[in-house]
């Protein structure tokens, strides 16, 4: 008889305390997912962070080269400029010294004229545009 009780004993307490030793791993597994989401979420934002800091001296080493090609790029533009307005300058002479030019000529200087009000223009726009 006591073999009986003792067997109906562990039959009805084993299940419970099988069950609260599977709530208690489980409630610990929990725990430790959490702890590991709460480091992952932590390397995020310091990754997050980093690419901000990153991004910004990327932006401003950007800028900076922007600047230099920009400021580049109107020199020579310049240089053309003082070019054309030099060969300008001469088509004019010569039309000056020899009185009747051939429609090539005058053509030739119509272009050039033309070319050097563009890049008026165009080196006065980019000026303002950038602050060269």
């Amino acid at each position: 008889m006591e073999v009986i009780i003792v067997a109906l004993i562990v039959s009805l307490i084993s299940p419970a305390f099988l069950a609260y030793l599977t709530g208690r791993q489980r409630s610990e597994d929990r725990k430790a997912a959490w702890a590991r989401e709460d480091l992952v979420a932590e390397k995020v934002a310091l990754t997050a962070k980093n690419l901000v800091k990153t991004n910004s001296v990327l932006n401003t080493k950007l800028d900076t080269i922007h600047t230099l090609v920009n400021s580049n790029m109107t020199a020579a533009m310049q240089s053309e400029l003082s070019a054309n307005i030099a060969q300008l300058a001469l088509m004019r002479e010569m039309s000056n010294l020899k009185g009747d030019l051939s429609e090539d000529s005058k053509e030739a200087i119509k272009l050039l004229e033309t070319k050097v009000s563009e890049l008026r223009f165009t080196i006065n726009d980019r000026t303002q545009n950038t602050g060269i």
